[in-house]
């Protein structure tokens, strides 16, 4: 989930004590419409939903400059 404004999913890779950070496109609204589907309550698949959506901006200044 993501904490950083970047939904992509993320993972490491480890490799002779190297440690790279990799991130991944998914299908969020995919995603989403399972967690609804999946018995949970409406209250914890909002949440969830919103934090799977989560880019770090502001809805309400996205796609404004300053």
């Amino acid at each position: 989930m993501p904490v950083d404004g970047d939904p992509r999913a993320c993972y490491a890779l480890w490799r002779d004590g190297d440690v790279e950070l990799k991130r991944v496109s998914y299908d969020v609204d995919r995603a989403v419409q399972r967690l609804r589907s999946s018995g949970l309550s409406e209250q914890v698949a909002t949440g969830m939903s919103a934090f799977l959506r989560y880019t770090g901006r502001d809805p309400e200044s996205a796609g404004r400059r300053d």
